[in-house]
């Protein structure tokens, strides 16, 4: 980058280093990409138990950001003709099921590559480390119930990528993990991308925090099984997270100056496929779209047990972003690097959340207790005039046998605009919450990190 540059990228690592300390978070790594130039920096340690500095090399989980590496592989053999978007799922695994019929008739790839498959979407459930943990955790699908109708709402989904996972290695007929190396991580020249604990361990790696109160302290488990690789398995470090990115820009070619995705499969993946709240975000296929200044920033993140991740580009102006922390209050350190990012580089401000009055109506159309099946559950009530939710957790992660979290202290719900709240306080501070509506106007669902809860009981969808 140009010495012009210099200044932003020096603020940028100074606001980064306050934000860690500010929220708790022993190591990060940030990553700036304009055109061809790039700019990393490592910051902090890897482990509070046993510390080593953070380079621009080290490994972390990038959680869900593999999703759109699942994506990827997907549409090579979309382009290749060994795979259909509007294929049915049945068609491709006839044993495949969820609980609903309708559903199960009905599903097709694009309805699990932009997370409108309708069915719950959290299913952690370790299905083992052998070469059938996807074969296995598609036939437990048979149990997950429908939260909404099959194309209706954007709800995120897990259990879809995991599954999309499996159609692919039914295809290809050979695992996921050699696939997907070879369809996307050879060809992009990806050398330091890893599914397996054991490939790591040798290597420098960050491990996740759980945060309490004002300190940090080591958090298990740290590898995640089998059955996540397609949708949380990856872990990399900032310079591989923006290599990949460059070949989105790109426009599909690879730094060697290949052809891995044409430009309009790459155009179609960044088009707005489903709406997730009106004009400004959208669910391309497996990236998220908003749309600030004029310009279309295409992002995902990623969250492990006490790690966070972050990649985000602008195709408009040849801009990414990759930011990589490892405590569980990561969420809150992006948020305030992009922001100053985005800023800094692109002279885009992104806005700031300015609540409204909420009237009484409106938080008792609202109040009520709202689940999230096979995970927990939310109570939000009215308390002193202000709209107060309380988490209580049932399920783990990364399988149902590890201990739920302990739940978070109560926080505040505050309106937005019409339909959107976010959440004021506590760890979760700034995650938007949307009332979805049916056709009459009746509030149908709440929409929470991105997750339809159902407010009890839970509705029969045919």
């Amino acid at each position: 980058m140009t010495s012009n540059s210099d200044g932003a990228w020096d603020r940028l690592c100074a606001l980064a280093d306050k934000e860690m300390r500010a929220h708790h978070i022993p190591g990060a790594c940030i990553g700036i990409s304009v055109g061809s130039e790039m700019r990393c920096a490592g910051l902090g340690v890897t482990n509070l138990d046993h510390p080593l500095p953070v380079d621009v090399s080290t490994l972390f989980q990038i959680g869900s950001i593999t999703k759109t590496f699942t994506c990827a592989g997907a549409m090579r053999l979309v382009e290749a003709g060994r795979l259909r978007l509007q294929a049915r799922v049945v068609d491709l695994l006839p044993t495949w099921r969820v609980a609903n019929e309708l559903a199960t008739s009905t599903a097709t790839i694009w309805h699990l590559l932009t997370h409108t498959g309708g069915w719950q979407g959290d299913l952690f459930l370790d299905t083992g480390p052998g070469e059938d943990a996807l074969a296995r955790y598609a036939a437990a699908m048979a149990e997950l119930p429908q939260v909404c109708p099959v194309g209706l709402h954007y709800s995120y989904n897990n259990a879809g990528f995991a599954l999309l996972g499996r159609l692919l290695e039914v295809i290809e007929a050979r695992p996921f993990e050699e696939l997907i190396a070879d369809l996307l991580l050879r060809p992009i020249g990806l050398a330091h991308v890893y599914f397996k604990a054991e490939d790591v361990v040798t290597k420098r790696f960050a491990v996740g925090h759980q945060v309490l109160g004002d300190s940090a302290q080591v958090a298990t488990p740290w590898a995640l099984p089998r059955y996540a690789a397609p949708m949380g398995g990856i872990m990399t470090s900032v310079k591989g997270l923006l290599a990949y990115a460059r070949m989105w820009l790109a426009q599909g070619k690879t730094a060697r100056g290949d052809q891995l995705l044409t430009p309009a499969t790459v155009q179609a993946t960044q088009t707005p496929q489903s709406r997730i709240w009106q004009d400004r975000e959208a669910i391309g296929l497996a990236w998220h779209i908003e749309h600030h200044a004029g310009l279309a920033f295409v992002s995902h993140g990623g969250g492990t047990v006490g790690q966070g991740a972050f990649l985000e580009f602008c195709p408009g102006r040849d801009f990414a972003l990759a930011i990589l922390a490892n405590a569980e209050t990561a969420s809150l350190f992006v948020r305030s690097l992009r922001k100053a990012a985005l800023r800094e580089y692109l002279d885009v401000d992104l806005p700031d959340d300015k609540t409204i009055p909420m009237t009484n109506r409106q938080m008792v159309e609202i109040e009520g207790r709202y689940v999230l099946p096979r995970m927990g559950f939310t109570e939000i009530r009215i308390l002193g005039g202000k709209l107060v939710a309380q988490d209580i957790n049932t399920g783990g992660f990364p399988t149902e046998d590890t201990p739920p979290e302990p739940n978070p202290p109560p926080y505040t719900l505050e309106l937005t605009e019409r339909d959107r709240l976010t959440i004021a306080d506590g760890k979760y501070r700034g995650m938007v919450c949307d009332v979805l509506r049916d056709d009459t106007g009746r509030m149908q669902w709440f929409r929470m990190g991105g997750r339809i809860h159902l407010r009890e009981p839970i509705p029969d969808y045919g």
